[in-house]
């Protein structure tokens, strides 16, 4: 049976996170890494450009949600794009702070990566948290499908390979049961190729 779940945390909701990787992020990716909240929903964010006055940021299109107020670590930012179809949306954001422009590559089967991302507890103070796996579908369509675990209040967030550069952008999970075996846990991401196809949309 195969159980597929959005990862984006829905205000009210109480969802017990798995244990945490303990791999420590790189300083580069935490600070392209930001916290995506509306007055509904929670998520996980990216810096993919700079324009000069704004950051460019993108995340997931459940996460913004045709939201009219939209913060990035606390402060206000603008949906710019919103694919439903894709569950992408573009962001901008002022440059108020210095932050990371991640870059972006295509995803190689079998390579290393992680999610990085900011935790389901949105209560107290956002922390970001790894898991890590291996890309076990590199392209299929839209999507890139890697073996590893996520929590809602992941969506939106980057999938990072060993390099640096990120591979995807993490979207949902779905657990595959067999009587009589452990749970297999994967995660859909949207693949590099149509994130950038969406921002030359922009």
């Amino acid at each position: 049976m195969i159980r597929l779940i959005p990862l984006v945390l829905v205000v009210a909701s109480c969802v017990a996170a798995p244990e945490r990787d303990a791999f420590l992020i790189d300083e580069p990716t935490r600070m392209g890494v930001v916290f995506v909240g509306t007055d509904q929903r929670r998520g996980t964010g990216f810096v993919v450009g700079d324009s000069g006055t704004h950051y460019i940021v993108l995340t997931a299109a459940h996460v913004t949600n045709g939201s009219a107020s939209v913060e990035v670590d606390g402060e206000q930012a603008t949906v710019v794009q919103e694919d439903r179809l894709l569950d992408v949306a573009v962001l901008t954001l002022p440059k108020t702070r210095h932050r990371r422009v991640l870059r972006m590559r295509e995803a190689r089967l079998g390579e290393s990566c992680r999610i990085v991302a900011y935790s389901s507890d949105w209560r107290d103070r956002p922390q970001l948290m790894v898991w890590r796996g291996n890309v076990v579908h590199p392209n299929r369509d839209t999507r890139m499908v890697f073996n590893g675990g996520a929590v809602p209040g992941n969506s939106g967030g980057p999938v990072v390979a060993e390099d640096g550069s990120v591979i995807g952008m993490a979207v949902a999970f779905y657990d595959i049961f067999r009587t009589g075996t452990p749970t297999t846990h994967y995660m859909t991401c949207v693949t590099v190729p149509t994130l950038q196809s969406i921002l030359r949309k922009e």
